[in-house]
């Protein structure tokens, strides 16, 4: 079964990881384009197919939650992730 939320949250962690190096390398002044974070924060961001994508989007909601970024970006991996769990009592 395809799972493209299962992608997005990779890519978002490869982003993620990407940035991290950076500011590692070139301090807080970086900028850098984020597009996938952009997606989480402004797209459609597509249902989890699977109840492993539905944890994995919940808990990078949670730690996102946590480190007291993203709220656009929280709001839409709960949505995606509860948009399996309610497809699953249907």
């Amino acid at each position: 079964m395809a799972d493209p939320l299962k992608g997005v949250i990779a890519a978002y962690r490869a982003e993620l990881s990407d940035l991290c190096r950076h500011l590692d390398v070139y301090g807080e002044d970086v900028e850098m384009e984020q597009p996938i974070l952009a997606f989480l924060q402004e797209g459609d961001v597509p249902a989890a197919a699977t109840l492993e994508t539905a944890l994995d989007a919940l808990r990078l909601a949670a730690q996102e939650h946590r480190d007291g970024f993203g709220d656009h970006l929280v709001g839409n991996l709960v949505e995606a992730a509860l948009a399996f769990f309610e497809g699953q009592t249907a």
